[in-house]
């Protein structure tokens, strides 16, 4: 049996192919098999992954229709794995010949450990790099992931995950599929979070382990700004983690009112330029669905946002705060 299972989610990315195939087989841990999912492309990716099928650890697995969640594709793929430990490389993304020869002994030598993964760089569609994605935790902690560590999964969540997902790219993850079975696996219901909530609660039962050295090349495509609707689902998800996080780990209550202040900002980004009608109509939806993870959540968010928005939107609208108040608390409380 391979010590590593590769999964391959694929949709539509031939291009990319070529060099993410060549960096797996190019591994110097060698134990492993590739799980290639094709998730019914419309594009030439079955031309472009034929050359590589002379390699007897390649398995093909077709979708007849297409399964419209990247973390169906997940499951499916451990559901096929061999391995004791599971790589999920996206078609887009690209390795160093020594991911798997620096992540596999974390997982050997610390049997606590349910998750190793190492520092990312972002590059863009061509594969020029822009930058190490040691920007994207350097509010958290300037110093922290420019060192290895090993760290108590309970306690990450509880500290880092809590705030956001520090563990930002599925191609530079290493974890152990029997943590990966414990937890039932990914939530398919979620479009943009499945792996945020995946890394938290497989670190609820394990334990954490990161390489600082950029092994991984994650591809951040041009034109990929989010939709009006994907922001919406996206503010859903997040309250729905950090519900999950809550009630699960000891967060401090500091760490809570800075949870939700941040919280309180996304939505006004999302909403400050849209007019306070608009903001209102989007807006319930999401916060009623929201209310159902979390009620005292959502309301607190809501109550932050309130405060701001008399602020920043009554006067621009010109409506008095009494007013602004009164049909924010109206139409919020509908249900």
């Amino acid at each position: 049996m391979p010590v590593v299972s590769v999964i391959v989610p694929n949709y539509n990315h031939a291009q990319f192919l070529p060099r993410r195939l060549e960096s797996i087989l190019s591994q110097m841990f060698a134990d492993f098999e590739v799980i290639y999912l094709d998730d019914a492309s419309t594009d030439n990716s079955d031309r472009v992954v034929a050359p590589f099928l002379v390699d007897r650890r390649i398995r093909v697995i077709h979708n007849a229709i297409n399964s419209g969640n990247a973390f169906k594709q997940w499951n499916r793929g451990v559901r096929e794995a061999r391995g004791e430990y599971v790589w999920i490389a996206e078609a887009d993304d690209w390795a160093e010949p020594t991911l798997l020869s620096r992540l596999v002994p974390l997982l050997d030598q610390n049997p606590q450990v349910g998750i190793a993964y190492c520092q990312s760089m972002e590059v863009d569609g061509s594969g020029r790099i822009l930058r190490s994605f040691d920007y994207w935790t350097a509010d958290l902690d300037q110093e922290r992931w420019r060192h290895d560590f090993i760290a108590s999964g309970p306690e990450e969540c509880a500290q880092y995950l809590v705030v956001k997902n520090t563990i930002p790219n599925a191609s530079g993850v290493l974890f152990r599929r029997s943590v990966f079975e414990q937890i039932g696996g990914a939530i398919e219901t979620m479009k943009l979070s499945g792996d945020w909530i995946t890394w938290v609660r497989m670190l609820l039962v394990s334990d954490l382990a990161f390489v600082s050295e950029p092994l991984n090349y994650f591809r951040s495509h041009a034109g990929s700004v989010r939709s009006a609707a994907e922001s919406n689902v996206l503010v859903l998800e997040q309250c729905q983690v950090i519900s999950f996080i809550f009630k699960h780990c000891p967060v401090s209550l500091e760490k809570r009112n800075q949870v939700l202040a941040d919280l309180r900002k996304t939505w006004m980004r999302n909403f400050h330029f849209r007019g306070m009608c608009r903001f209102l109509r989007e807006g319930k939806p999401i916060f009623r669905q929201a209310r159902q993870a979390d009620r005292f959540l959502a309301w607190k968010v809501a109550m932050n946002i309130l405060s701001a928005c008399r602020k920043e939107l009554g006067a621009r609208f010109n409506i008095h705060p009494r007013k602004w108040r009164d049909k924010f608390l109206a139409t919020w409380k509908a249900h």
